[in-house]
């Protein structure tokens, strides 16, 4: 598939599709090209109009891309999306304490996560803010994520917009703590 072939409306998934998901969303996939992905980078530009796309999800996507290319990536997602579409953003929180234990630190600081080699940046609230205050979008609900305290914040969220696996509704690791284990947000064009 490519993105010409797109039938409105178009809803697109950062990476390959879930093998559960079976809810007409279009996968942008690094690697995979067939009926349900489509081929392509999204660190490089949408082969797509402005203003047509309703919803794009990312989940555990944007913390393997450097954190100084995110806020760009991200404002060509604005681009596509419609007048009232749905950005919905998360990424690993490195304060949800199986994410901080299982990582390397020196002087306070991340700079390995052992069981995910390919994170760029270590992903906390204040991170997230530095990146998403330089992008196009002014709607933002920050959902799930730890504070600069350590405080966990679970907002709820409504999964019909998006099914984040990494949550306590679905991740066996959290589910009975209720803790948050991804920083998720909201971003309303």
């Amino acid at each position: 598939m490519n993105f010409s072939e797109l039938k409105k409306p178009i809803n697109l998934y950062a990476g390959d599709i879930p093998y559960w998901r079976n809810d007409g969303i279009i996968g942008v996939s690094l690697s995979r090209s067939d009926s349900r992905h489509i081929s392509h980078d999204i660190t490089n530009r949408f082969d797509l109009l402005d203003c047509c796309v309703e919803t794009l999800q990312a989940e555990s996507v944007f913390d393997w891309i450097e954190m100084d290319k995110a806020s760009i990536v991200i404002d060509e997602i604005y681009r596509i999306l419609v007048i009232g579409g749905l950005f919905r953003f998360s990424v690993a929180d490195y304060r949800s304490p199986i994410l901080y234990n299982r990582s390397l630190k020196s002087d306070g600081k991340f700079y390995k996560d052992t069981a995910d080699c390919n994170v760029k940046w270590f992903a906390t609230i204040e991170t997230v803010r530095l990146v998403l205050e330089k992008t196009k979008f002014k709607n933002i609900n920050y959902l799930h994520y730890y504070s600069e305290e350590g405080i966990p914040i679970t907002n709820k969220i409504d999964h019909s917009l998006g099914m984040i696996q990494r949550t306590p509704d679905f991740d066996k690791r959290v589910t009975a703590s209720g803790l948050p284990l991804s920083i998720v947000v909201d971003l309303w064009k």
